[in-house]
C-alpha cells in the first residue's frame, strides 16, 4: 500500500484537532488511545517545510508531546505483541511436543487399530471413517451445502495400512 498517495491531502497538521487535545488528560492516561489515533494522521503525516503564523511555539511542542506519545504507544503495543507472539510459538511447540507423542504412542501399540482414514482433499489423517466425513461434510462442501456434481457421489476416502 502506499501511504503516499493513500493520504496526499494531508499538508498542514489539524490545528483545530492538536487544539482540542487537553495534555494533562493525556498525561493521566485518559482517552490516551483515541486521542492518540485520531491525531496521528495529521501530526505523522505533515509536511514541515515552512513555519507560518499558525506554526506557534506552544502549538509545536504541544505536537512534540503528542507525536512523543504516539511513539510511546506504538512502542508499548509492539512490545505487547512480541510478548504475545512468543507465547503463542510456545503453545505451538508444546503442542507439536504432544502430537508427536501421541502419534509415537499411537502407533507403537500394539491395540490400537492399524487403519486410518486419509481425506483425499487435504491429505488429513483421521482414526475413524465417522470423523473423515464429518470433516468433508465440514471443510470442503462449501460450507455444508453439497454441489451438484457432489450430490450422488460418496465421499472419497482411502484406508491406509
Amino acid at each position: 500500500m502506499d501511504m503516499d498517495s493513500e493520504f496526499k491531502g494531508i499538508r498542514l497538521p489539524d490545528w483545530r484537532l492538536i487544539d482540542e487535545i487537553s495534555m494533562p488528560l493525556v498525561e493521566q492516561g485518559i482517552g490516551v488511545f483515541d486521542v492518540l489515533q485520531q491525531s496521528l494522521p495529521s501530526i505523522v503525516l505533515a509536511q514541515v517545510d515552512k513555519i507560518d503564523e499558525e506554526w506557534t511555539e506552544t502549538r509545536l511542542i504541544k505536537m512534540f508531546k503528542i507525536a512523543q506519545f504516539q511513539l510511546r504507544y506504538l512502542l508499548q503495543s509492539q512490545q505487547d505483541l512480541v510478548k504475545k507472539l512468543d507465547g503463542e510459538k510456545e503453545k505451538v511447540q508444546k503442542l507439536s511436543k504432544e502430537n508427536q507423542h501421541f502419534r509415537k504412542t499411537y502407533f507403537n501399540s500394539d491395540d490400537s487399530p492399524k487403519e486410518l482414514f486419509k481425506c483425499e482433499e487435504c491429505s488429513k489423517i483421521f482414526l475413524d471413517a465417522t470423523f473423515l466425513m464429518a470433516h468433508i461434510q465440514k471443510r470442503h462442501r462449501n460450507n455444508g451445502q453439497i454441489p451438484d456434481a457432489h450430490k450422488e457421489k460418496e465421499p472419497e476416502y482411502r484406508i491406509l495400512s
